[in-house]
Parts: structure tokens; sequence; C-alpha cells
């Protein structure tokens, strides 16, 4: 929910480029938007998808060179570190912080967070006193690649959905479990040279064989009743979900439930913007989630076969609804905190780390007006479309006003990662 022009590093001069920034993130978006895949839609140029495969650079910086680090409200962010943390301290001290991540920045394993941890958890939720804390704690690192200074940043959000628990002819589009016959096989465990990476599909006739595509699911390849945890009355509403990778359902009995993300097909992830551009649908640099969803509602006749051209698929899990202020559960398996969860690439970055942002968000409305977005981000989710050392899916929080938020973000901005202090040597 974008990559490869040369932005000026930081907040400064970025401005002046956001117009064609936005310009080339968009013709490569779906929207703009953990959960699966819209951390999951990302746009990106070939250039990018190589740029991408490039080891992190990494450069000792103090605090006071981040943005807008003494403006942020830090305590904004304790709550959605706090849970991380407990996670944190579940893990061997000797195990890593994210099995799938490299050592290419200097993350140390848990043992190097867990003394700082049990201080977070009861550190005063006050701005000042989280400042010296982390500020005492931690080291800033500026991450870079060797082709971009700089690197994009997105939204996701959690969509609010009209569903009944029946299926009658206006709730005929079915949000589904995950089947039991999608596997996932664990490359590592076969080379150990593939660490993090995974392969799913399923076993015919003694083989093993890539998972049906989207428009076989759609087409009745399973057996889909027994799978069924409700039905929608929009089909495109589903497949935005799908790239959210949650949904909050609003049901016709008046309950309110939470599809959270529980497994894919495996197929790779198509952005279908890039097809509407394409056919000359909607013009490069209209393109968002809301005029994507506006092309698809006016033109039904065509909409099955766009959405069929995306051949991954999503499946769900129930989730009981806990704390309204709070997300579905990211890739670390918790709630995801508005403005303060990030996705991110676990290959590079791990679950659990400490982030800093320098960015900008679209005004109201996707007006050409940004605004700053610095803020003290916790990674707590990935997707399949965020990839590369410095990018970023920004959880923006559940409905509509998120939504708007997350459908327009596509914007450059620089990343900073914290790391414990004793990890890097100081001069």
């Amino acid at each position: 929910m974008r990559r490869t022009l040369p932005f000026t590093s930081g907040a400064r001069g970025v401005k002046a480029r956001i117009s064609l920034a936005m310009s080339v993130a968009m013709f490569w978006a779906l929207a703009a938007c953990s959960g699966e895949e819209m951390s999951k839609s990302s746009p990106q140029t070939p250039q990018a998808e190589q740029a991408d495969q490039q080891d992190p650079i990494w450069q000792q910086v103090p605090f006071s060179a981040l943005p807008g680090w003494q403006s942020d409200d830090l305590s904004g962010a304790l709550r959605a570190f706090q849970k991380s943390c407990a996670v944190i301290l579940k893990k061997s001290p000797s195990a890593p912080l994210d099995r799938k991540t490299g050592a290419a920045i200097p993350y140390g394993v848990a043992q190097d967070w867990q003394p700082l941890c049990r201080q977070v958890l009861s550190v005063k939720a006050t701005n000042s006193a989280l400042r010296a804390f982390i500020e005492a704690s931690f080291t800033p690192l500026l991450i870079t690649d060797r082709k971009r200074p700089q690197g994009l940043f997105t939204g996701y959000y959690e969509p609010e959905i009209n569903a009944s628990r029946t299926r009658s002819a206006q709730y005929a589009t079915p949000f589904l479990a995950k089947p039991s016959d999608l596997l996932t096989l664990n490359l590592e465990q076969f080379d150990p040279s593939l660490k993090g990476k995974t392969i799913r599909g399923r076993v015919e006739s003694g083989r093993f064989i890539p998972y049906h595509e989207r428009a076989e699911i759609d087409a009745g390849a399973l057996n889909a009743q027994p799978l069924v945890l409700a039905w929608a009355k929009d089909p495109i509403d589903v497949f935005f979900a799908h790239i959210q990778g949650s949904a909050r359902l609003k049901l016709d009995d008046g309950s309110v439930t939470r599809m959270a993300f529980a497994g894919k097909n495996g197929r790779p992830y198509r952005a279908i913007g890039r097809d509407l551009v394409a056919r000359g649908a909607i013009p490069q640099d209209q393109v968002s989630m809301q005029s994507i969803r506006t092309w698809l509602a006016q033109n039904p006749g065509s909409r099955d076969e766009i959405l069929h051209l995306n051949p991954s698929y999503i499946f769900f899990r129930e989730v009981a609804i806990k704390d309204d202020d709070l997300g579905p559960p990211g890739a670390a398996n918790i709630p995801l905190t508005p403005y303060r969860s990030l996705a991110v690439d676990r290959a590079v970055h791990p679950l659990g780390a400490l982030m800093w942002l320098d960015s900008r968000e679209p005004g109201q409305n996707g007006a050409p007006e940004s605004l700053p977005f610095q803020h003290l981000m916790v990674a707590q989710d990935t997707g399949s479309a965020i990839k590369g050392n410095v990018r970023g899916d920004i959880f923006f929080g559940s409905g509509a006003g998120a939504g708007a938020s997350a459908g327009h973000m596509a914007m450059p901005g620089q990343l900073y990662t914290l790391v414990p202090k004793h990890l890097v040597p100081h001069p």
C-alpha cells in the first residue's frame, strides 16, 4: 500500500517532490495500503525490486538528528511497544527477535532486549519519562541502501463491512476459513540458505502443487460451505478485505465481529491498479484505493475479470473485538495500534523493533497539501508487497476515516531503527 525516485534525505526537500512521487507511486498502486497483502498492495517497479535485494546500510546518528524527535508524543507508542515487549520476554534469551530476519543490522537476540523490555513495562507513561528512557537505552541507526537513500511508506486499515451469518441473495460473498489441505513448507528445513522462505500448496496424487488461484476458488474449486465464516453484501468489499488482511464485520443481527488473517494461497499478489492504468480505465495520476473501488462499482460487467487478475487469495479466522481502539492482530499476533504499528520487510527488520519514521501523510481526502508524519513506531506486521530496507506500511486504524487516509498514503520518507546501546560501538 512505491519507491525509486532519488528523493533528498530527511523531511526537508521532500515537499517539493511530493507531487511527482505520488504520481509515480500511484501508477504502480492497487490502492494505498500487514494484514497480509496490502502490506500488501505496494506498487513496485522492476528497478525497485532489484534495489530491494541490496543489503541495508546503517549509520549511527544522535537522537537530535531524528526530524521531529522532540515534538512527537512518545507515549502514543508506549502501549504498542509494551505489547511487543511482552512477546520478547517470553522468548529464549538466545533466540533471535525474528527468525526470518537477517544479520545485516545489529538487532542482537532476545536477551539484548529483555532487560529493556522489563523496564519499559514499568516506565511511567509520560512523554518526558519515555523520551529519557529511550535516549538512555537505545541508539538510532539511519537505514538506507545503495540505490535509494529514501524509501516509500504507504498505509493500510481495517475496513468495516456489512455481513450476515446466513447466505441470501443480498449476502452472497463469503469470508472463508483456511482449508485443511492448504500446506506451508518451511524451505529452511531443506536448505539453510533459504532461511525465512516458505511456499504454499497442496498435495494431489502424491505431488505437491500450487494451491488454487482466486478465480478457481470463486468458481467453486473448494468445498466452501464448511469454511464459511460469514457472508458479505459486496464482493468488492471482500476483495479489499483480502488486500488489507482483515475486516470488522457489522452483522445484520446487530453484533460486530472481526475477520483476521489466517493464511493465503501462496499465489503472487498482483496489483490490479496497474492493469486498470494499462487499459486506460484510470489515469495513472488518479490511481488510489478509492478510484479503483469506484471503477469496479461502475463497471459490474468487468468486475470479476479484473478481480481475478490477482490470483492471491486470503483466508480468515474470527477474532473477538476486545479493545475497540486497537486493530486486528498483525504478524506478531499483537493487536495493531493506529498510527504506531508499522508493517516491514521481516527479512530486514524483526517484528518488535522500535523505529522512527520521518515521512509525510496526505491532507484530508487526498488533498495535495501534505503534513509531516514523524512518529515513534513499532514493527508489528508484514505483507507480501512490503519489500525493501526502507519500506513500511502504516496501520491507520478501522473504518471509513482510516480508509480515506490509508487509501491516499504513498509518500517518500526516511527510516531509523533504534537498537539497544550496547549492540553498537560508540565513538
